[in-house]
């Protein structure tokens, strides 16, 4: 496979744990009731995107980190009024990502449906400890339903 294919695949990993929860305490309850009930905590599955659009969005959000990175090494060190600019950039730095994070959660999604759609393969991992697996299907479009239902991608 070469180089630029191998950048286009991707990896989501679906939380299905409601990991927005009030508590820690409502976390660890619903984490311990899904492993009673033999439920995942999360799904992870990778799939072939074709047009790259998702590795362009994760290109822009590494520059942007890359940028943040050296601008945390300018504050060792710099004067009062030399921080001031840089905590500025790095203020926008924090919001450029975030926007970054739901552009490439957006472009995911949408690469994700278009290859469940068109009965493109997608690769299902069903535990950490075993080799990932073809998705039948049916499984890959459970996974998109879960995908926009996931309380974290």
């Amino acid at each position: 496979m070469s180089e630029k294919a191998s950048k286009n695949i991707v990896q989501m990993e679906l939380f299905l744990v409601n990991m927005r929860a009030d508590s820690l305490s409502a976390v660890m309850r619903e984490m311990v009731a899904r492993l009673d009930d033999n439920k995942p905590l999360k799904l992870s599955f990778r799939f072939f995107d074709e047009h790259g659009q998702v590795s362009k969005v994760v290109a822009q959000y590494e520059e942007v980190v890359r940028c943040y990175r050296i601008d945390l090494d300018l504050l060792r060190g710099a004067s009062r009024q030399a921080r001031q600019p840089v905590f500025e950039r790095m203020e926008a730095a924090k919001k450029k990502l975030k926007g970054l994070r739901g552009q490439a959660i957006a472009a995911a999604l949408g690469q994700f449906g278009a290859v469940v759609k068109a009965g493109g393969p997608v690769a299902l991992e069903e535990r950490y400890d075993r080799p990932l697996r073809m998705a039948t299907a049916e499984e890959a479009s459970s996974l998109l339903v879960h995908a926009h239902t996931a309380s974290d991608v």
